[in-house]
């Protein structure tokens, strides 16, 4: 609190060798980073939350689905990820955005767009594709110039890098993880940092250095129901209602995420200036019990 670290701190076990410096893949926790991105272009007049996918993508099959429903996973396009098929593809080669979303983000609707919530790594690939489309860049280099050197996250990449010194690897059940071609994700995933950066993230989210507070207040504002996870969903953010004890409280906004061996967590409780970030590489470990317990103390 009061812009103090009270703990940072690595842990090891028979197979890590993790230091605080560590880099991991954050998983779904890079949608946060992808939601800022929508979030800066409609701040600069680029795009309209409310726009149609086909005033960005004209070839799009679905394309009356709207920015609005993408980031809140109203859109009802199936999770490419979910597919056993596509998987398999992913892991062989490396596609663009544009060959990911036609080939694997293309399928028939699940639901009438806007009718229900359902949670969609297509979407957030469709929304980095919009991004590449306005700015005409790669979306590495989006997210470079638009968050990445501006916040100083000098550990933080999205994709494959060159100089991975620093880059942990995924432990699955003990095994380490299958190589596969992380752009493939999309601005689903895709982004590897560190806590220390993560922590900049964090301070950025608390002030008007991206996009003015109140433009951040959007993306953190329940759009729909999370219900699995006892939650709303903003736009690439989950606001809690009832998995953490301190929400009865405080407001409590995150997004959990996982990559093949990584886990992590990232949580900000504004009111009392509380962030909370876990990164693990060793499959699945109590991230919500954790977060709980911590929370209940600084409460």
């Amino acid at each position: 609190s009061e812009g103090k670290t009270i703990l940072h701190k690595s842990y090891n076990n028979a197979i890590t060798d993790n230091k605080l410096n560590s880099q991991c893949r954050i998983g779904s926790l890079s949608k946060t980073f992808t939601s800022m991105i929508i979030a800066k272009l409609e701040n600069e007049g680029k795009l309209k939350y409310h726009d149609s996918i086909n005033k960005y993508l004209s070839n799009y099959i679905n394309g009356n689905i709207t920015i609005h429903q993408l980031l809140s996973h109203q859109s009802g396009i199936p999770n490419y990820l979910a597919n056993g098929d596509y998987l398999k593809q992913i892991f062989i080669k490396e596609y663009t955005l544009e060959e990911l979303v036609n080939q694997f983000c293309s399928d028939a609707l699940e639901f009438q767009s806007g009718t229900k919530f359902e949670y969609s790594n297509s979407n957030f690939v469709i929304l980095s594709l919009i991004a590449e489309r306005i700015l005409n860049k790669k979306y590495k280099d989006i997210l470079n110039e638009y968050i990445f050197k501006l916040l100083n996250m000098t550990d933080t990449y999205f994709g494959n890098n060159i100089d991975n010194t620093n880059l942990v690897t995924g432990f699955m059940y003990g095994k380490p993880e299958s190589k596969y071609h992380i752009e493939n994700v999309g601005g689903a995933g895709g982004v590897t940092s560190t806590t220390a950066d993560l922590l900049k993230w964090s301070n950025a989210l608390d002030t008007s250095q991206l996009i003015p507070t109140s433009k951040i207040e959007q993306l953190i504002k329940p759009k729909t129901e999370y219900n699995d996870w006892d939650a709303y969903y903003g736009y690439g953010w989950m606001i809690d209602r009832y998995m953490f004890r301190s929400s009865k409280k405080h407001k409590i906004y995150y997004h959990p995420g996982t990559d093949f061996g990584f886990y992590s967590m990232f949580v900000k409780q504004p009111d009392n200036g509380i962030t909370i970030i876990l990164l693990n590489n060793t499959g699945e470990f109590p991230r919500f019990e954790i977060t709980e317990l911590i929370l209940n103390e600084l409460n």
